[in-house]
């Protein structure tokens, strides 16, 4: 039973750090994600596109 944890042992942790990698990727888009729906949340004045009546009298 030892003999054959020893053999598992090292493609595991070679998939512990992909798994690792892939999470850290993951983590990336997420707070992408996350911004993206904070900037349709919270726009800037100037990428808004609901544009109200008058907003063309002030340019």
């Amino acid at each position: 039973m030892d003999s054959i944890r020893q053999d598992v042992s090292v493609p595991v942790s070679q998939d512990i750090h992909s798994v690792i990698r892939l999470s850290e990727s993951l983590n990336i888009s997420l707070l992408d994600m996350e911004q993206r729906a904070r900037l349709q949340q919270f726009p800037h004045p100037r990428t808004r596109f609901d544009w109200q009546p008058g907003d063309l009298d002030q340019i």
